[in-house]
């Protein structure tokens, strides 16, 4: 299963957008490239006392994320939550989130799905 099928499937089941929970996994974590992803498995970049969690596989940090969008910001309203998720500059955050669904939406691929197709060539 692919990081998107089961954003999407996680988030249906929580009730929450999918898309835009998509957006913000990617703005956070460049399309689940950056080290945050790769190496701590935590694309939405969650805190804790001790800096950036670290998750044991990339299927929990999601549903951990997830899970925080739901708990926490559940209209997923990305102008409202910009200034409690991103505070030290909401607007370049709302923007990136955009840029992200926007290209989501026009055929952009994540970090896994890259990975397949090369492998299937």
């Amino acid at each position: 299963m692919t990081i998107r099928d089961y954003v999407y499937e996680t988030s249906e089941i929580l009730g929450i957008d999918k898309d835009t929970a998509l957006a913000i996994a990617c703005a956070e974590s460049h399309y689940f490239d950056a080290k945050i992803a790769t190496n701590k498995n935590n694309p939405f970049a969650l805190n804790s006392s001790n800096g950036f969690r670290h998750f044991d596989n990339i299927y929990l940090g999601t549903s951990e994320g997830l899970i925080n969008l739901y708990k926490n910001y559940p209209s997923l309203n990305i102008t409202s939550m910009a200034k409690r998720y991103c505070p030290p500059d909401p607007n370049h955050w709302i923007n990136l989130v955009y840029g992200c669904r926007y290209e989501l939406e026009n055929g952009r691929k994540l970090y896994d799905e890259r990975n397949v197709e090369l492998v299937l060539k």
